[in-house]
C-alpha cells in the first residue's frame, strides 16, 4: 500500500464533513477498515474512515441517518460496564464504520458480568 492509496478515503472523508458537519462532534480518522462484500461472502482490507461517538445513542443516530445506513445492519456489543454500536457501509463508494459507545446502567452491568 502506498499514501495515494488513501486518497479515495480522503475524499470520503471531505465529503461526510462537508455534507455531515451540523451533526454532532464526532472522532473522525482514515484507518484500514475491514469491509464485508458480495453480503458477506468476503472480506476485504481498504482503506476508508471511522467514524466515533461517545456517551450519546442520539448522536450515533444523528450519524447513521446522516450517513445514511440502514438502521437493520447495526451491530450491538458489550464487555463489562460498556456497551458500542457498530454499522459499517459504503458512503462515497468507501468504507465508512460508524461507532457509538455508551455506558451500560447499573442493572445491566450486573447482568453482562
Amino acid at each position: 500500500m502506498s499514501t495515494s492509496d488513501q486518497l479515495p478515503a480522503i475524499h470520503a472523508l471531505m465529503a461526510i464533513v462537508s455534507t455531515c458537519g451540523d451533526l454532532p462532534t464526532a472522532e473522525l480518522a482514515i484507518r484500514v477498515l475491514d469491509f464485508d462484500i458480495c453480503d458477506g461472502n468476503m472480506t476485504v482490507l481498504e482503506w476508508g474512515v471511522e467514524v466515533v461517538v461517545h456517551d450519546s445513542l442520539t448522536h450515533f443516530e444523528q450519524w447513521r441517518q446522516g450517513l445514511g445506513f440502514n438502521p437493520e445492519d447495526i451491530d450491538h456489543r458489550q464487555n463489562e460496564g460498556l456497551a458500542w454500536l457498530t454499522v459499517t457501509a459504503a458512503y462515497a463508494g468507501v468504507p465508512v464504520k460508524l461507532t457509538g459507545f455508551y455506558d451500560l446502567p447499573d442493572h445491566d452491568r450486573r447482568a453482562a458480568a
